[in-house]
């Protein structure tokens, strides 16, 4: 393959023409003026633009590194020569897909396309080679001459060095069969492991199963017992209940006997009470202090006797009448005998007026006196001062009578009180039920015993229910037996895999340094023969491992160094002779693909870049090669 000539409006390209010839091309221009954005304008228009690439550190996608300065759409065209035929390849910017989306390759000088070549095959079939394994061998970009390791790259390596097919990659075989290890065990991780989970807890589930099952069965006997249990107490309560409502009527009906006599002897208390209050109140006596009465008796006693003695205490009538005969018999005498007799008859007249009038005062205070004694003897009902006590005894006997008799009224009321709540209380038993509690230790003990009991068989049934919903909660024992079976199963069958898949690896490891001898040397040969050519023989020895990383050795040291020990020009020198090997033994064919390189020499020495550009010379005879500087 040749590229002949291309436009681009690619970066600070502006529809920019370049043209190529066979051999060596050299970019020689001033810095700044695009020869890598012509080399990366190649990659685009074969293989396309990536728009799934986002920015990251380090890193600028090419549709946001090459967006055209001029603001036009990103788009060009190649005019190229492919197992001799002319075809013009054509992107343009397509508004859906994105940039140098919208392609068109045509035999040049004709409308007619080229037949099995679209956009993203495109680079594939020209090349012979992925994106890829191209960006690793025939394009090196710019500060990139490394060769890292690729599964493409690789499974063309493996189709040179064993059977020709580029779909076998020992990386990818490994990693193939390292997914499946590890989807079958991969520490705690993987099929195996989880199977063996699965059995565990299928066989933790079971045994749990059988341990609930088991105490579904202790907890259905507990039941029983409890019921039975139950019964026998409810069959003694219900008998200790009808023992108590035969004794409870019993009492009722005694109960009503002793309400009535209570109310019988209420009533005779009640009408002796009514009776001895009327004899209290009809006493003479009745407005007077019980407590003080003994003490104004004798104290009005003594008052009657005194006056009793004061109205004795009176004058006979006859001596002031005596006087008077006296006076008058005197004055007759004076009349008769001689005047001064008239003298005694006045004196003696005089002693009559002084004696009837003393006799005419202490019959008024003798009247006073019997009139209050009178009334003190009337007081108590009596004639004499002596019945005075008999009076205040009998008033005393009345009182206390009358009051024994509201106090036994009192009690009788009270009693009749009593028996009659007591037959309230029993009848609303009898009606309305009672409280077990409250009829008899033996019926109370009883109750609580079946109160006890039932607690428990509640406690047991919901126990009991509990583990039936844990064993049910199981599923079909059946089921999960078959289930443990198959899992078993299984797990054995995914062992026999496991160990399969790690021969496997051995075999492949084996395999895979068979090829590494076979290839390896190979590639290692023709990259020592262009870092000798380019060195002068100083660097002869390349060792590339399967992951491309390079050790070398100098012609005056017999110890191979890595890569990471060499200076950057050597560093550089030394994976561009790589790149070269590569494109040699992968890329061939009679009408091999072009190498673009991009600034490859910038770390060389003069003279090892003179025979660079030797050795790219004479690569060139052979196929294009397009290279700045």
């Amino acid at each position: 393959m040749k590229i002949n000539r291309m436009t681009a409006t690619f970066g600070r390209l502006d529809n920019d023409t370049m043209e190529f010839h066979d051999g060596l091309n050299v970019i020689v221009r001033p810095n700044e003026s695009g020869k890598s954005t012509w080399c990366s304008f190649i990659r685009a228009m074969l293989y396309g633009v990536t728009t799934s690439d986002r920015p990251r550190k380090g890193y600028i996608p090419d549709r946001i590194k090459y967006k055209p300065w001029s603001g036009k759409p990103m788009q060009g065209t190649m005019e190229l020569t492919k197992n001799g035929r002319d075809i013009v390849l054509q992107r343009e910017h397509d508004d859906r897909q994105g940039p140098m989306r919208a392609f068109q390759a045509t035999y040049a000088g004709t409308s007619v396309p080229v037949e099995g070549l679209n956009s993203k095959n495109c680079g594939e079939i020209l090349i012979g080679a992925t994106r890829s394994v191209f960006t690793r061998s025939a394009f090196m970009a710019q500060g990139k001459v490394t060769v890292d390791h690729d599964k493409d790259l690789e499974r063309r390596i493996y189709s040179i060095a064993s059977t020709g097919e580029e779909d076998v990659s020992y990386s990818e075989a490994d990693a193939k069969l390292r997914s499946w290890q590890r989807a079958r065990r991969y520490s705690s991780k993987g099929r195996l492991p989880e199977l063996e989970k699965g059995i565990s807890d299928y066989k933790k589930k079971l045994s749990n199963m059988q341990d609930d099952l088991n105490e579904v069965d202790s907890l259905r006997q507990q039941l029983d017992l409890a019921d039975s249990r139950c019964h026998t107490l409810d069959h003694e309560l219900k008998q200790s209940r009808d023992v108590y409502r035969q004794e409870l009527e019993d009492s009722l009906h005694q109960a009503e006997k002793d309400l009535t006599k209570a109310t019988e002897d209420y009533v005779h208390l009640a009408g002796k009470t009514k009776a001895d209050m009327a004899a209290v109140r009809l006493n003479p006596l009745r407005d007077t202090d019980p407590d003080e009465i003994a003490f104004i008796a004798e104290e009005d006693r003594k008052e009657a006797e005194a006056l009793h003695a004061q109205q004795q205490n009176v004058m006979s009538p006859a001596v002031p009448w005596t006087e008077a005969i006296v006076a008058v018999i005197l004055a007759v005498c004076g009349y008769l005998f001689h005047p001064n007799i008239y003298i005694l008859a006045g004196v003696f007249a005089v002693l009559f007026g002084f004696a009837e009038i003393l006799y005419l005062r202490k019959k008024s205070l003798a009247q006073a006196a019997l009139q209050k004694r009178m009334e003190i003897l009337s007081k108590y009902d009596v004639k004499d001062e002596g019945d005075i006590d008999v009076s205040v005894d009998r008033y005393l006997s009345l009182l206390n009578m009358a009051r024994a008799s509201a106090e036994g009224m009192r009690e009788s009321k009270k009693a009749m009180e009593e028996a009659g709540h007591r037959r309230e209380d029993l009848e609303k038993k009898v009606l309305t039920g009672w409280d077990d509690s409250a009829i008899s230790d033996r019926t109370a003990q009883i109750r609580r015993a079946l109160d006890a009991s039932q607690l428990d068989r509640e406690r047991i049934t919901a126990e009991l229910g509990r583990a039936q919903g844990r064993a049910q909660s199981y599923g079909d024992p059946l089921v999960m037996k078959t289930a443990l079976e198959n899992m078993e199963q299984e797990r054995d069958l995914v062992q026999m895999d496991y160990d399969a898949i790690m021969l496997a690896l051995d075999v492949l490891r084996d395999a895979d340094e068979e090829i590494q001898t076979s290839f390896t040397p190979q590639l290692g040969a023709c990259a020592a023969e262009y870092m000798a050519f380019m060195t002068g023989g100083r660097y002869e020895g390349l060792f590339i491992n399967r992951d491309f990383t390079v050790q070398t050795g100098s012609a005056d040291d017999n110890m191979m160094r890595r890569s990471e020990y060499l200076s950057a020009g050597t560093y550089d020198l030394m994976y561009l002779a790589v790149r070269l090997a590569v494109c040699k033994l992968a890329l061939p064919g009679s009408d091999p693909c072009p190498i673009i390189l991009d600034d490859p020499l910038v770390n060389f020495d003069p003279e090892r870049e003179k025979q660079a550009i030797k050795l790219l010379k004479e690569l060139a005879k052979e196929r294009q090669i397009i290279s700045n500087c």
